[in-house]
């Protein structure tokens, strides 16, 4: 069976005092995820260049990589997506592929729930207890601007699955 290879993209972002990953909620699946794609031989040199081309499809074509590392391979069930830590300025807005944005980090505010998370997060979260990702804000590192009608839609749906934790809590 021939594996699919994938570039995906970790962006940190700032959120409270947590060095926070942002993710993608994409489309197909309503599953957050890492910006990022399959590669293709027609538009790609490498991994690196499929993971940059669907970060701005994905979050906008005025996104800039100030810088880019290579951190490593997941092994999913049927893709192997190299990951890469990126520095990107500019602002983010979602392209046709995404209903939405989220954030993980290590500390409690992650307030995701495990079935809306890919496979490939599980890398992430070995990220930060390695500490490969700092789970405390850094000063230095260039952020992308998010608009304010995008992170009150990611609060709403928070607001959501925390009411939807405490019903559940009140039933048991």
């Amino acid at each position: 069976m021939v594996r699919i290879r994938t570039g995906r993209a970790v962006i940190r972002y700032p959120i409270r005092d947590y060095n926070s990953v942002l993710l993608v909620r994409e489309i197909r699946t309503a599953r957050y995820a890492l910006p990022g794609g399959a590669y293709d031989h027609r538009k790609d040199g490498s991994t690196l260049d499929t993971a940059v081309r669907e970060l701005k499809e994905e979050l906008g074509q005025g996104l800039e990589v100030v810088a880019a590392q290579y951190l490593g391979v997941h092994r999913g069930a049927i893709r192997d997506h190299d990951i890469y830590l990126m520095e990107v300025t500019g602002k983010v807005e979602l392209g046709r592929e995404v209903i939405g944005i989220a954030f993980f980090n290590s500390g409690r505010e992650n307030k995701l729930p495990p079935q809306t998370l890919e496979d490939h997060i599980e890398f992430v979260r070995n990220l930060y207890r390695s500490g490969v990702l700092p789970g405390n804000r850094q000063p230095g590192i260039t952020y992308p601007y998010i608009p304010r009608r995008l992170m009150d839609d990611w609060q709403r749906e928070v607001r959501s699955w925390r009411q939807q934790e405490r019903f559940k809590s009140r039933r048991r």
